[in-house]
């Protein structure tokens, strides 16, 4: 019975040193696949239904919750707010102090 040596080819070492290229090509795939997707699921920042009407006026329904102390988080319901957090102020009448806008849209501040 003979047997037989075989000893490691060029080629098998060649093919060893690249799988780990493919499996970091992969990585970056599957990283880049995924960060796509997370940016085309974020929203607008205005749709046509958000956008401020310049000829109608502003008009407020709603302010909850009706009392409450600094940093009171609350809620301003209403018509025609626009979209554009950046031409949005809320003041309080007492002592005329800006609330901090944290988002809004066009019926909710």
């Amino acid at each position: 019975m003979k047997t037989f040596q075989t000893k490691p080819t060029e080629g098998v070492a060649q093919v060893r040193a690249v799988e780990p290229v493919i499996m970091g090509l992969r990585l970056l795939l599957a990283t880049l696949l995924l960060l796509l997707i997370l940016v085309s699921c974020q929203d607008d920042d205005t749709s046509p239904g958000e956008v401020r009407d310049p000829s109608l006026p502003v008009q407020l329904d709603a302010f909850m919750p009706d009392s409450g102390g600094i940093r009171t988080k609350f809620i301003v319901k209403g018509f025609n707010f626009g979209s554009d957090i950046s031409k949005i102020q809320v003041l309080f009448s007492s002592d005329e102090r800006a609330a901090t806008v944290l988002g809004v849209n066009n019926n909710t501040i």
